[in-house]
């Protein structure tokens, strides 16, 4: 529920089969699901991972797996691996990516799902002729080759299987706003969109834009909808940043970002104001406003601070930006529907 109120519409499962009672929700709430298999091919990532069990178990593990799940309405893809080396190596992934086609087509002879690969080694030609054998192809963290590998390809189906990596801890804020920092003293990352890592989006607005203005595109699957125990950049703690909610199921601010895009003012009006209002006398505060509505205003206490007319269309700012001397008193923000409050 949390996320679909986000207005997400679809999951992609990470990175093996998922339970059974998700696809069953999966069903009865109506999301959409990109159903994945395999993080490993027969080149380990690790030493005991599954490339141990490959030879012996990928035709078997297939079967169970898109038999179980083959009828459900839930279900559009069936992913056959996650940033898979061996797509990458050698030609020999071809033939695996066309050996695991065939089995999943097997046991899916009507074809209810695509067969896709979630790939981070898009930029390559031994990767790109595997995308070119399922044709639904899946960029991690490559949407800049979107728009050139579309005019070379337009025969296949292009989507962000893994999209974002943004970090942020809910209730925290590293100021100014235009600075950059991935790290601080805090153990925190920064909640008010200046905190990314190397490889994925520089903001959540970047995110969303990116993939609006790829008409072609399928869509994005966001890195991640919630935080997580382990992968913890860029600290050594026990769980992640990259969630829009945090491990306790609290929305982050970025939550509303992607809220006040993925959904519609008129049936459900948002807006959300950040960060809070409790500073130190005089500090100079980075304000941040997000809604579905197109034009915000912002008050403290009553007197107007200025309007910001958001372009959910075309823009490439998303949220309404102000800095403000911190004083006490009432800090507000109001959408106005169809330039009228």
């Amino acid at each position: 529920m949390l996320l679909q109120e986000m207005g997400v519409n679809a999951i992609r499962t990470a990175h093996n089969m998922p339970a059974v009672e998700l696809m069953e929700l999966a069903n009865e709430m109506g999301v959409l699901i990109v159903s994945e298999a395999f993080d490993i091919w027969e080149r380990s990532k690790t030493p005991y991972d599954y490339a141990r069990f490959f030879p012996d178990w990928w035709r078997k593990d297939i079967a169970s797996w898109v038999r179980r799940d083959r009828n459900r309405p839930s279900l559009i893809m069936w992913s056959i691996g996650n940033e898979i080396y061996d797509t990458h190596a050698g030609e020999r992934g071809q033939k695996v990516t066309r050996m695991l086609q065939d089995e999943v087509l097997l046991h899916d002879p009507r074809g209810n799902g695509f067969v896709t690969i979630g790939s981070n080694y898009m930029p390559w030609e031994n990767a790109q002729k595997c995308a070119d054998i399922v044709k639904v192809a899946g960029y991690n963290y490559g949407e800049k080759y979107y728009e050139t590998h579309h005019a070379e390809h337009p025969d296949w189906m292009i989507y962000g299987s893994e999209t974002c990596s943004t970090v942020q801890s809910r209730g925290v804020y590293h100021f100014p706003l235009e600075q950059p920092v991935l790290a601080d003293d805090d153990l925190q990352c920064s909640a008010l969109g200046n905190s990314s890592t190397s490889w994925g989006a520089k903001n959540t607005e970047t995110c969303i834009t990116g993939d609006r203005d790829a008409k072609y595109s399928l869509g994005q699957f966001l890195w991640t909808g919630f935080d997580y125990i382990g992968e913890p950049t860029p600290y050594h703690t026990k769980n992640s940043y990259f969630g829009q909610l945090d491990t306790a199921g609290f929305p982050k601010d970025s939550y509303y970002i992607y809220q006040a895009e993925w959904t519609d003012y008129r049936t459900a009006p948002m807006i959300h104001i950040f960060p809070y209002w409790d500073f130190s006398e005089g500090q100079l505060i980075d304000v941040r406003v997000c809604s579905n509505a197109p034009r915000i205003e912002l008050f403290l206490d009553d007197v107007s601070q200025g309007t910001y007319d958001i372009d959910h269309e075309n823009g490439l700012q998303l949220v309404g930006n102000w800095k403000l001397p911190y004083k006490a008193g009432v800090l507000r923000a109001m959408p106005m529907m169809n330039m009228a409050k």
